[in-house]
């Protein structure tokens, strides 16, 4: 079965079978985004004119190179999302060198889909449209197989997972390596931007994921295991700079 599903059935996946995806937080220790996240914004609200210029005026950037780019970033995955984020970096990390941080990555994801599900409703259930349903004659990024099978139409688009995704990367990956930071950062907000020149998310979907992000990697770094497992992450991330020469 293919591994990037859609938030409501990979949850449901783990629902059904708990042994074969663990986050490393229960449900009442993770930070309750229905608590404190701002709803998405209102049909006609002036947040949501904001949204529209700004989705409109990224149209014209899915034709140009940094639409490949936003192409490339549709992954979900932790072993392809790392290779996002290699030339930020300046070297190399892969399955084959950093079997540890995948697996951490993994793990955090799930972390992700459990923070998001309370909060990010399908479209059924009140959840937000997403832009390229919304405005179906305006061009977006071709959807994978995935994206299709699973529902992604349906899903909500507020708050975005693949903005939390990638936000949650590049903070992750400038603690490891602090003289990347900035290149790393601008990855991952470039990460999360894909999304809407993709068609996928409005821009307040994004700034939520990164809002949602930032809150985890606080809450992950009290925990004793999450911080044994980077730990072991970490001395992989600096190997390989060692090996590649890079300080």
């Amino acid at each position: 079965m293919p591994r990037r599903l859609s938030l409501a059935l990979t949850l449901a996946l783990l629902a059904s079978s708990p042994a074969a995806a663990q986050g490393y937080l229960e449900p009442g220790e993770l930070p309750a985004l229905q608590v404190w996240l701002a709803p998405a914004p209102a049909r006609g609200s002036v947040r949501e004119a904001a949204d529209l210029e700004e989705y409109m005026a990224a149209r014209a950037e899915l034709d140009a190179p940094r639409g490949t780019e936003a192409i490339a970033d549709n992954v979900y995955d932790p072993a392809d999302v790392v290779l996002r984020f290699n030339e930020a970096l300046g070297f190399q990390l892969d399955q084959g060198n950093a079997p540890r941080l995948i697996a951490l990555m993994d793990r955090v994801m799930r972390d992700e889909e459990a923070m998001l599900y309370p909060v990010k409703r399908p479209v059924r259930e009140g959840g937000r449209l997403r832009p390229y349903v919304r405005f179906q004659s305006l061009q977006a990024c071709p959807h994978e197989r995935d994206d299709r099978l699973w529902g992604l139409a349906a899903s909500g688009a507020y708050p975005s997972g693949h903005a939390m995704l990638g936000w949650t990367w590049a903070l992750l990956l400038s603690e490891a390596a602090p003289t990347r930071s900035s290149e790393l950062l601008q990855r991952g907000h470039e990460f999360g931007r894909s999304r809407l020149i993709c068609g996928f998310h409005w821009p307040s979907d994004i700034e939520a994921g990164r809002d949602a992000a930032s809150a985890l990697v606080a809450r992950l770094h009290a925990d004793p295991a999450f911080e044994k497992d980077w730990r072991a992450a970490r001395r992989e991330i600096a190997s390989a700079a060692r090996k590649r020469g890079t300080p």
